[in-house]
């Protein structure tokens, strides 16, 4: 039984996003925090717990004062603009007017997600944040009985493998979560820039981790053809397993209390859906909106539902459609065709920014949800529709099948005439009086309780494995 488990949430902590990753890691994290570890063979011993950010390759503590500085600065990555004082709103507005370029605006009003011109200034708060919390916090020292759970984002750029890998030098066991393995696989999508970075991280990831918890059976044997591939030694692989998401959308960040452990309060205020959401979703509306929730980049595919929807305008310009997801890389052509949309704002509406308890509300109100993703890792957005009980129609790629099972109404990617065809006959089923609530009965549907289950167990049973073999090799 390890004596210290620890949580690492770095990516997490300074992202202010709220993507699937964001989502995953705040939801494992309140399942951490609920926990009491206890030893099975000795009742009286309870390991010790502690979220942990890395930092110049040491891993840190998260108390209560570390975890509202990081919050404070990972505000102005969430809405730099909301950040600052409303008269730089009006002049940069003013300027926008005066110098109407799209370019101008991305610098002086940065959608939410991204800073503009206030990149550099942001770098420099975080690191002086950083500097500062590492004056005043004494890093961990790990030892062989400590064991790392590790489900954020470690491709970016970031200390966390110098750490890990001087806490496997010391012996510690590393649970790390791998999401996809896209760059690799669909390189065309992201470029050959981040091939060769995705590539730097499976090696680190496949050289450091005792355990590779993957999103998905489907990532899991991707992982193994990778290392086949690469001709790397069996004999060192790490232990490859994989666990199932949860479908309940956490709250939108989690705190930390007196007692350094963060409970599962949400920062969120009960008004904190706001009107314009409120009243597209609301059920007293002659059609509230099919919705699609991914980030805005090539692999999830809006180009396809647009193109469906212009279709389906053509002889119902009320049907609305809603587009729900951060902006990411290689849009800007679809941003152009959105901003120039002639049913922008009638029947297609786009939002950056929703919190969790706006994108619950839309998931509980919508018409129906579409993902279209030329390829996944998981798609959150499948278990959180079909958890809110949303007919949901998914591209036909072998993730979809995985995880959707066949709850799903599944279309192909070949031409826009199916999933056309699909709408079509649900809008017949709702017109004839069914109810847009569509009851989900997949059997691998799980809680987020669940899924921090699977995850902590399978890195126990890891941990215990791990020490039993160095136990032997020590006696023998």
């Amino acid at each position: 039984m390890p004596k210290r488990v620890f949580f690492d949430a770095t990516h997490t902590l300074l992202s202010g996003k709220n993507s699937g990753i964001e989502r995953l890691v705040r939801s494992l994290l309140n399942e951490f925090e609920s926990i009491s570890i206890e030893s099975r063979s000795e009742p009286s011993s309870v390991a010790t717990k502690q979220v942990v950010f890395t930092y110049l390759g040491q891993f840190y503590p998260v108390d209560q004062r570390t975890f509202d500085e990081l919050r404070k600065v990972a505000a102005w990555r969430e809405d730099v603009v909301g950040c600052l004082p409303k008269f730089y709103t009006k002049i940069a507005q003013l300027a926008c007017k005066l110098f109407p370029s799209s370019t101008v605006k991305k610098l002086l009003l940065p959608s939410s997600g991204h800073l503009g011109i206030f990149k550099l200034l942001q770098n420099y708060r975080e690191a002086r944040c950083l500097a500062k919390i590492q004056k005043t916090t004494e890093p961990i020292i790990p030892t062989r009985d400590d064991l790392f759970l590790c489900p954020d984002a470690y491709w970016p750029k970031n200390t966390f493998w110098e750490a890990a890998a001087h806490a496997r030098q010391a012996g510690a066991t590393f649970s790390i979560v791998l999401f996809d393995l896209i760059p690799v696989s669909h390189t065309e999508l992201v470029g050959e820039k981040q091939r060769i970075a995705f590539e730097e991280y499976l090696n680190h990831l496949a050289s450091t981790a005792n355990l590779v918890l993957a999103i998905s059976k489907t990532v899991r044997d991707q992982f193994c053809d990778y290392l086949v591939s690469k001709g790397t030694d069996r004999e060192t692989w790490p232990t490859i397993s994989w666990f199932p998401l949860g479908g309940n959308l956490p709250p939108k960040q989690p705190t930390v209390d007196s007692n350094d452990k963060a409970s599962s309060r949400s920062a969120d205020s009960p008004k904190d859906v706001r009107e314009q959401i409120s009243q597209l979703f609301s059920r007293t509306r002659m059609a509230t909106p099919y919705l699609m929730v991914a980030s805005f980049e090539p692999r999830k595919n809006h180009r396809f539902l647009l193109d469906v929807f212009d279709e389906i305008w053509r002889t119902n310009p009320d049907l609305p459609l809603c587009l729900v997801g951060r902006i990411g890389w290689k849009c800007n052509e679809l941003l152009k065709r959105i901003q120039s949309h002639p049913m922008l704002n009638r029947s297609l509406f786009v939002f950056h920014d929703l919190s969790d308890k706006e994108l619950v509300h839309c998931y509980e109100n919508a018409r129906g949800v579409i993902l279209p993703s030329l390829v996944e890792g998981f798609g959150l957005p499948v278990v959180e529709s079909l958890g809110s009980n949303r007919r949901l129609f998914v591209s036909d790629i072998p993730i979809h099948r995985e995880v959707g099972s066949s709850d799903c109404v599944y279309f192909s990617l070949d031409s826009t005439a199916g999933l056309i065809s699909e709408i079509a006959a649900w809008e017949t089923e709702i017109a004839s009086g069914s109810s847009i609530d569509h009851p989900n009965t997949q059997s691998q549907f799980v809680s987020w309780k669940q899924s921090f289950n699977v995850f902590f167990e399978t890195s126990l049973e890891v941990f215990r494995a791990k020490h039993i073999d160095t136990h032997a090799s020590i006696t023998r």
